[in-house]
């Protein structure tokens, strides 16, 4: 993800924590340097507001500071809110009005973007399953039938299928993460900061819980990310049809079976998981 994306993605984390502080009274200044410190935990956006309070340090004012910050970023969005912000807080002296407009007219996007990329995910999600898991079954049972009628093993089902499924298969993967503009932001244990909270009773039980988590969440995961099922039903599948190896038709078939359907079944369960959620939102 370039850096314009990741601006753009944490866009609305960074605006509504301005809109917070704002809102309890803090001075514009006192907001961005609190932005600026937090950073980490809000995205690009957020970071860029350290080049804010280090031109300030200078010797810069706030307003020249964010017009300057405006010149060098790569993002227009980021851009047009950054004159908004600073022509906010310099003509009525307070930015909550302007921040909460913004935070609607992203959310809004947000809502509109989500929509888009859940229907584009289910039109490609029809054409893997098309592609990549109904025909090579049905060109693995004609070749079969083929071979037992000529007597003979199709070179294709073992060398030709693989060879069509896992460049497919990737290139499938890469074009979902290219479309997926999220991103994750850094998880910061609050131990970190408290030495209270460095106890062994609490250390011990949060070690119960991550393995309680990795072993009854598996299914969960999965449903949250389908494609990482193919780190367990690619071995899996090597495993099976290894003593196979002698029936190229057979191995191949159960090879296919036990890598893609499992992740057909998952995916299947992300649609229905993502369109309740779309659904349940107002």
């Amino acid at each position: 993800m370039t850096s314009r994306r990741k601006t753009e993605a944490s866009l609305y984390d960074a605006v509504l924590y301005l809109a917070i502080l704002h809102r309890s009274g803090a001075a514009p200044f006192d907001a961005v340097q609190s932005l600026a410190e937090y950073a980490d935990y809000f995205g690009e956006a957020a970071k860029a507001f350290r080049q804010v309070v280090s031109d300030t340090r200078l010797g810069c004012t706030l307003h020249e500071g964010i017009c300057r910050l405006a010149e060098t970023t790569p993002s227009e969005k980021f851009r047009q809110f950054l004159f908004g912000y600073t022509a906010a807080v310099n003509t009525s002296g307070t930015a909550v009005p302007y921040l909460e407009d913004v935070l609607e007219t992203l959310r809004e996007e947000k809502r509109i973007r989500q929509e888009k990329y859940l229907s584009a995910l289910e039109v490609f999600a029809e054409i893997y399953l098309t592609l990549f898991v109904a025909l090579p079954l049905f060109a693995v049972i004609t070749g079969m039938v083929l071979g037992m009628l000529n007597s003979a093993e199709p070179a294709f089902l073992s060398l030709g299928i693989p060879m069509f499924l896992i460049p497919g298969t990737a290139a499938y993967l890469l074009l979902l993460d290219s479309m997926d503009e999220s991103i994750s932001l850094p998880h910061r244990d609050f131990a970190e900061n408290g030495a209270g909270l460095q106890s062994p009773k609490l250390r011990a039980y949060m070690k119960r819980r991550a393995r309680q988590e990795c072993r009854f969440g598996t299914a969960a995961y999965f449903i949250r990310k389908p494609e990482t099922v193919f780190q367990v039903s690619l071995p899996a599948g090597i495993l099976v049809s290894l003593p196979f190896t002698d029936f190229p038709y057979l191995w191949t078939l159960l090879f296919l079976l036990t890598v893609f359907v499992p992740y057909a079944v998952f995916h299947f369960l992300h649609e229905r998981e993502q369109a309740a959620k779309e659904t349940s939102v107002p």
